[in-house]
């Protein structure tokens, strides 16, 4: 495995997430060990272009995907890029030896986090990584609250904050485009 403060492109962070996949994890459970190597058990890496989630284990499909969008911001923060990555292959081995048990974040799937090098967290923060942009801003006039979104409705809508329960006219948020 190798270790880097940063990744140079997307080609170089496929090429980082193969190898991970093809790495032998051993995992202590109940006095067993259980040896797997996720491409030895049929899993492929392949990119998507989610922009709310980093990372995305399929088990159906036995695909480990990443979202372009997010690693393309962040090319700089292996960190994350890498902790993203053993995440995913935690919930891919967590299934294999568990079976449907295994899916999800719970404990299972914990300790095969933590045992692969993973920090056993389930979401990123948006805090510690670049975003996507989003499409618009809505923004109440009342109280200046901000809010985004990527794709709008044909719906109105009104402040959360201002009016937390129902719909207001009162609080329309007004859209941006960005």
């Amino acid at each position: 495995i190798i270790t880097m403060k940063t990744f140079k492109s997307v080609s170089e962070v496929e090429n980082y997430a193969k190898r991970l996949m093809d790495v032998e994890y051993d995992i202590k459970i109940d006095g067993l060990m259980y040896h797997v190597n996720p491409m030895d058990v049929g899993y492929k890496f392949e990119w998507d272009n989610a922009k709310n989630r980093f990372g995305v284990c399929r088990y159906n499909r036995r695909v480990i995907g990443l979202s372009l969008p997010l690693v393309e911001g962040n090319l700089d923060n292996f960190t994350q890029i890498n902790d993203t990555i053993l995440h995913e292959i935690a919930h891919a081995i967590s299934v294999h030896i568990h079976g449907r048990k295994g899916r999800g974040h719970g404990n299972f799937w914990k300790h095969v986090a933590k045992s692969i090098g993973c920090n056993a967290k389930r979401c990123y923060s948006s805090k510690d990584v670049n975003t996507p942009q989003y499409k618009y801003t809505l923004i109440c006039d009342s109280c200046g609250n901000k809010s985004h979104a990527r794709r709008m409705g044909s719906s109105e809508y009104s402040c959360g904050k201002c009016s937390p329960r129902k719909f207001n006219r009162d609080f329309l948020l007004r859209v941006i485009k960005n």
